[in-house]
Protein backbone atom coordinates (compact mmCIF):
# COMPACT_ATOMS: atom_id res chain seq x y z
CA UNK A 1 0.00 0.00 0.00
CA UNK A 2 1.43 3.40 -0.59
CA UNK A 3 1.51 6.75 1.06
CA UNK A 4 -1.62 7.81 -0.63
CA UNK A 5 -3.57 4.38 -0.73
CA UNK A 6 -3.04 4.61 3.33
CA UNK A 7 -3.82 8.45 3.68
CA UNK A 8 -6.81 7.57 1.34
CA UNK A 9 -8.32 4.51 4.10
CA UNK A 10 -7.65 6.73 7.17
CA UNK A 11 -9.37 9.81 5.46
CA UNK A 12 -12.27 7.21 4.68
CA UNK A 13 -12.87 6.08 8.46
CA UNK A 14 -14.03 9.27 9.54
CA UNK A 15 -16.45 9.65 6.64
CA UNK A 16 -17.83 5.99 7.35
CA UNK A 17 -18.27 7.00 11.15
CA UNK A 18 -20.13 10.28 10.10
CA UNK A 19 -22.14 7.94 7.90
CA UNK A 20 -23.55 6.14 10.62
CA UNK A 21 -26.10 9.00 11.80
CA UNK A 22 -27.13 9.67 8.60
CA UNK A 23 -27.93 6.52 7.79
CA UNK A 24 -29.82 5.83 10.90
CA UNK A 25 -32.00 9.18 9.80
CA UNK A 26 -31.96 7.58 6.91
CA UNK A 27 -33.69 4.33 7.77
CA UNK A 28 -36.23 6.34 9.98
CA UNK A 29 -37.30 8.12 6.92
CA UNK A 30 -37.84 5.12 5.04
CA UNK A 31 -39.89 3.64 7.99
CA UNK A 32 -41.80 7.07 8.68
CA UNK A 33 -42.41 8.75 5.31
CA UNK A 34 -43.84 8.58 2.54
CA UNK A 35 -41.47 7.28 -0.68
CA UNK A 36 -43.05 10.70 -2.26
CA UNK A 37 -42.50 12.86 0.71
CA UNK A 38 -40.39 16.01 -0.40
CA UNK A 39 -38.66 15.68 3.01
CA UNK A 40 -37.46 12.67 2.38
CA UNK A 41 -36.70 13.14 -1.23
CA UNK A 42 -34.78 16.53 -0.08
CA UNK A 43 -32.74 14.26 2.50
CA UNK A 44 -31.60 11.48 -0.12
CA UNK A 45 -30.60 14.43 -2.51
CA UNK A 46 -28.50 15.38 0.21
CA UNK A 47 -26.84 11.90 0.85
CA UNK A 48 -26.13 11.99 -2.73
CA UNK A 49 -24.39 15.05 -1.90
CA UNK A 50 -22.18 13.63 0.81
CA UNK A 51 -21.72 10.02 -0.96
CA UNK A 52 -20.30 11.46 -4.74
CA UNK A 53 -18.31 14.11 -2.40
CA UNK A 54 -16.63 11.71 -0.73
CA UNK A 55 -16.40 8.94 -3.25
CA UNK A 56 -14.55 11.65 -5.21
CA UNK A 57 -12.49 13.10 -2.94
CA UNK A 58 -11.42 10.21 -0.63
CA UNK A 59 -12.20 7.62 -3.34
CA UNK A 60 -14.61 5.64 -1.25
CA UNK A 61 -16.16 3.18 -3.29
CA UNK A 62 -18.93 2.30 -1.05
CA UNK A 63 -19.94 5.87 -1.13
CA UNK A 64 -19.98 5.91 -5.05
CA UNK A 65 -22.35 2.99 -4.99
CA UNK A 66 -24.94 4.30 -2.53
CA UNK A 67 -24.78 7.20 -4.14
CA UNK A 68 -26.10 5.30 -7.40
CA UNK A 69 -28.44 2.97 -5.52
CA UNK A 70 -30.15 6.43 -4.17
CA UNK A 71 -29.69 8.30 -7.74
CA UNK A 72 -32.02 5.45 -9.02
CA UNK A 73 -34.22 5.52 -6.07
CA UNK A 74 -34.95 8.98 -6.74
CA UNK A 75 -35.40 8.22 -10.43
CA UNK A 76 -37.67 5.49 -9.63
CA UNK A 77 -40.05 8.01 -7.30
CA UNK A 78 -39.80 10.94 -9.43
CA UNK A 79 -41.04 8.79 -12.42
CA UNK A 80 -43.76 7.37 -10.04
CA UNK A 81 -45.08 11.13 -9.56
CA UNK A 82 -44.58 12.64 -13.06
CA UNK A 83 -47.02 9.26 -13.30
CA UNK A 84 -49.52 10.27 -10.76
CA UNK A 85 -50.02 13.79 -12.03
CA UNK A 86 -50.11 12.83 -15.50
CA UNK A 87 -52.78 10.57 -14.68
CA UNK A 88 -54.86 13.63 -12.74
CA UNK A 89 -54.35 16.31 -15.30
CA UNK A 90 -55.55 13.34 -17.86
CA UNK A 91 -58.99 12.71 -15.80
CA UNK A 92 -58.88 16.58 -15.60
CA UNK A 93 -59.35 16.95 -18.89
CA UNK A 94 -61.53 13.69 -19.24
CA UNK A 95 -64.18 16.43 -16.08
CA UNK A 96 -63.60 18.88 -18.53
CA UNK A 97 -64.88 17.54 -21.99
CA UNK A 98 -67.81 16.05 -20.04
CA UNK A 99 -68.75 19.26 -18.33
CA UNK A 100 -68.22 21.30 -21.82
CA UNK A 101 -70.40 18.73 -23.44
CA UNK A 102 -73.41 18.74 -21.09
CA UNK A 103 -73.13 22.73 -20.91
CA UNK A 104 -73.38 22.90 -25.19
CA UNK A 105 -76.03 20.52 -24.84
CA UNK A 106 -78.15 22.56 -22.21
CA UNK A 107 -77.43 25.49 -23.79
CA UNK A 108 -78.99 24.21 -27.51
CA UNK A 109 -81.83 22.31 -25.83
CA UNK A 110 -80.80 18.79 -26.79
CA UNK A 111 -81.19 16.13 -23.95
CA UNK A 112 -78.69 14.43 -22.70
CA UNK A 113 -76.37 15.95 -25.30
CA UNK A 114 -78.05 14.12 -28.06
CA UNK A 115 -78.35 15.59 -31.62
CA UNK A 116 -82.19 15.40 -32.47
CA UNK A 117 -81.51 16.52 -36.27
Amino acid sequence: MTLGGLTMALLRFPYRLLRVPLQLVEVIAQSHLDEQAPTRLAYERFLIGCDRAAAYLIGDENAARHADALTRHIAAVHLLIAREHHRIRHRGLILLDEQRDRFYARRHHRPNGIDTT
